[in-house]
């Protein structure tokens, strides 16, 4: 993914506050969490915004028991999960996973999905093993739920696509993606979302964004302008070397724009929706919540 893009920097979006739902709306939020290495600052974040999304998609989350804890305590009892922790590096395990308000949605299956993971290209091993240590393909997998919401069948599809192999690698993952739900033979309402590590606009965006239109979905996140900043403080919390952060840092202070958009929420079957980005430290990603209203239900 491209870290750095020779425009000045765009700081015009503007951090809302988090409206309070209707009875009729149904909330989620898409979030890469780094691992929960700062949980506590992301659970001070949505407390301070007052948070409490009815289903909630993580990426880079960990079983590990510390963050773990503190996610759970900040959802409550009330909070059922679900993940998928298969990217295992030197120092931790993470992957994808799903909270969901147990008070709106009993579970139906929960499916795991292996996508196609691209070998590292020389040029990606070596900065996987600067930041990292690991010079292994990432093992992704996609997480798909099916939930009963009151009556209705709605799907959540989670995912973290890579950000090595290119755009092409990117592409059939969520082809694949596609191939499997249709194999599932799922039905009504869907909602897929996550770390797509694919800039809006960028080089084969058309492309990518085909495969969700032709199938009938549509972005909600489309007018958000950045969701991801590789000049954050909190980039890179392995990095072996503190070069990448502090070289990224620097291009930042300058001016040159060191963020981008890869995180997203699509849907298919709803009816009207408010989507905005959430001003929450702890992460280089900033969390993306949308208020949705069933496609039976009148805005």
């Amino acid at each position: 993914m491209p870290f750095v893009k020779f425009s000045r920097q765009n700081r015009d979006q503007q951090f809302l506050p988090v409206r309070s739902k209707t009875n009729l709306e149904l909330t989620v939020i898409t979030h890469n969490v780094m691992g929960g290495v700062y949980a506590d600052q992301i659970v001070e974040g949505y407390a301070r915004n007052r948070l409490m999304p009815d289903i909630a998609c993580f990426q880079e989350f960990s079983e590990d028991p510390n963050p773990l804890s503190i996610f759970k305590k900040y959802f409550g009892i009330e909070y059922g999960l679900a993940g998928s922790f298969t990217c295992k590096l030197p120092k931790r395990t993470f992957g994808v996973a799903v909270l969901y308000n147990k008070k709106l949605f009993s579970s139906i299956a929960t499916h795991i999905l292996r996508l196609p993971n691209p070998p590292l290209r020389p040029q990606e091993k070596i900065f996987s093993w600067l930041l990292s240590g690991n010079t292994k393909p990432y093992n992704r997998t996609a997480l798909v739920m099916e939930l009963n919401y009151l009556g209705r069948l709605l799907t959540v599809v989670n995912v973290h696509l890579s950000w090595e192999g290119g755009v092409s690698a990117r592409r059939a993952q969520v082809g694949h993606i596609f191939q499997e739900l249709e194999k599932l033979r799922i039905q009504g309402s869907v909602i897929f979302c996550g770390d797509f590590n694919m800039d809006a606009g960028s080089n084969g965006w058309d492309g990518f964004q085909s495969e969700f239109t032709k199938r009938g979905f549509r972005e909600l996140s489309k007018d958000i302008l950045w969701t991801h900043d590789n000049a954050s403080r909190f980039a890179f919390p392995e990095d072996r070397t503190a070069g990448a952060r502090g070289f990224l840092r620097m291009l930042g202070g300058l001016g040159l724009n060191t963020r981008d958009k890869i995180d997203y929420i699509f849907v298919k079957d709803f009816g009207a929706s408010i989507t905005t980005p959430v001003d929450v430290m702890g992460s280089d990603h900033w969390p993306i919540v949308t208020h949705l209203m069933p496609s039976t239900a009148k805005a």
